[in-house]
């Protein structure tokens, strides 16, 4: 059984009986284990979690801190960027396509990565040349003495 958008929003203090509450909190439980257990096997295989909110072992599932958000813990596992703070929206237990949506950003996310890394390197490599090239201007200032003295090659 999936939880629906309607279930979700009845577990609102007295709107609906102790029974009613505990079924909704195990299909929440079992769906947030679903989508934890899916992208750990696509992506890292192995670990175990439990909502943020725990004292070690006693992790709940408080749909009023997690109205938005599902914040999780663990151990020995990562999601992959931009999840990797652990978090993943609570609309995801009603949306069947929530999968698609975490492709999209992780693909999104990871060519972020490689275009910021690029930008890196040819930053790195800018100040390479600009640290070179004043050297170079610097050593036509200087005798040859001068250049062995400060231990920089001579031409």
């Amino acid at each position: 059984m999936s939880i629906t958008k309607e279930d979700f929003n009845k577990l609102t203090p007295d709107s609906i009986t102790k029974k009613e509450y505990d079924n909704i909190i195990e299909t929440i439980d079992d769906s947030v284990d679903s989508i934890v257990h899916k992208i750990w096997k696509d992506y890292t295989g192995r670990g175990w979690w439990a909502y943020s909110n725990c004292d070690y072992g006693d992790s709940k599932f408080d749909p009023i801190q997690y109205k938005n958000n599902i914040r999780l813990g663990g151990e020995y596992y990562d999601f992959p960027t931009p999840y990797d703070d652990k978090e993943i929206p609570t609309r995801w237990l009603w949306e069947d396509d929530w999968y698609k949506e975490f492709e999209s950003e992780v693909k999104k996310a990871k060519a972020a990565n490689i275009e910021k890394n690029e930008a890196n390197k040819q930053k790195a490599k800018q100040k390479q040349e600009y640290r070179k090239n004043m050297m170079d201007q610097i050593k036509k200032k200087l005798t040859v003495e001068e250049v062995k003295f400060l231990g920089w090659p001579v031409k």
